[in-house]
Formats: structure tokens, sequence, C-alpha cells
């Protein structure tokens, strides 16, 4: 069954470079997308931002979806096409240790602005740009744009993104 358009997907792969990406940020899950509809997804990949399809296994945001159509009807859509004027993003290599950093308590003005820059994104900053794009704040914590990795999407997913605001 396909997704439909602005659903947001994680997924734990085997590989050498998941099992890094889980380790530095201390997460169960090392990949993040958001679906396009028709079984296609977009996703940031070690040669940046491409267009590919659903994965088998991985753990779909239906519910936080619904949620967001709640607020916004459409909103899915909009999310879809903001992901895709992201494809071509170089992908941010250098946020996966400094997002692992911050997540171990390292508080530095650099940290925060290689985090804050949206020339480069891994899979988790793709996708919460792409909602932030479309009028859809996943966090409202206080943390700052891009200060997101797979797993926080993963919580997000999980509790059904109850405290998630659409403008």
């Amino acid at each position: 069954m396909t997704q439909p358009a602005g659903t947001i997907f994680v997924l734990r792969s085997s590989d050498l470079t998941g099992a890094v990406i889980r380790l530095v940020t201390l997460s169960r899950v090392n990949h993040a997308g958001v679906c396009l509809g028709g079984g296609g997804t977009i996703e940031a990949k070690m040669r940046g931002a491409v267009t590919g399809r659903e994965h088998a296994g991985a753990l779909y945001g239906t519910g936080l979806l619904a949620e967001m159509e709640q607020q916004r009807p459409g909103v899915g859509a909009d999310v879809a096409a903001a992901a895709l004027t992201l494809l071509g993003t170089p992908y941010g290599f250098v946020d996966i240790a400094a997002l692992g950093l911050a997540d171990l308590g390292v508080r530095q003005r650099w940290l925060e602005r290689v985090v804050d820059r949206q020339h480069a994104l891994i899979c988790s900053q793709l996708v919460d740009q792409a909602c932030l794009d479309a009028g859809v704040h996943l966090f409202t914590d206080g943390r700052m744009p891009g200060r997101v990795d797979p797993g926080d999407l993963e919580r997000l997913i999980l509790t059904g993104g109850q405290d998630v605001q659409v403008d």
C-alpha cells in the first residue's frame, strides 16, 4: 500500500553508515524521508537529496499526517511539494557529528552555526525543513530548526504528533 503525500517515515538500515549514524545520534533509526504519494519518496542520501521509492519495513507516520491534516486539510501535499524543492541539496556530513555532540551536551556556537545552515542537510533535517517550508512545526520544544535527528522523528511518529503545530 502506498503512503499519502506528506507522510514522514523513518527506518533502520543494516549497513555500516547506518550503524555509525545511530551510534553518533543515539537513535534506534538512522534514516528518514517524506513520501510524495504514488510510492515515491524524497530523502537525503550521501549523494544529496534524491527521489526514491517507499521502503519495506519503514515506520510510516500516518497518524502524524492525520494530525497535520486535521489542522489544515491538504497540508500533506504542501509538505511533499516543499520537499521536492530541496531535491539536489547536498548531504550534511558534518551535521551528523554536530548533532551527536549537541546530544552529548556540547554547546558551542560553531555547532549551532553548522546545524542552522540549510545549504546541506541530513535526512531528518530535510524532513524538518520541508515541513517548516509548508508551515508545519514538528517540534514545539524551543529547539532551533535543523536540530533534529532520525530518532527525534521516530519519537514524533510513535506519539502521533500531538504537539505538532500547523500554520
